[in-house]
């Protein structure tokens, strides 16, 4: 199976799309993220909760 790097705009743009067409390649392809990514994702955990419509524990 191939990996794949994202950075931290495609994800939170994932995110916010709220697409459904995204879960199933989510789940089959590996994606790496720089450490970078869980800190960007940290600092603007409340806007993309609100934009996303997720629960906390969906978000998590």
């Amino acid at each position: 199976m191939t990996d794949f790097v994202i950075d931290a705009n495609i994800l939170m743009s994932i995110l916010i799309s709220g697409k459904a067409s995204y879960k199933p390649l989510l789940t089959y392809y590996n994606f790496v993220l720089p450490d970078f990514v869980l800190i960007e994702v940290e600092k603007y955990k409340h806007i993309l909760k609100s934009k996303t419509k997720m629960q906390n524990d969906e978000f998590l």
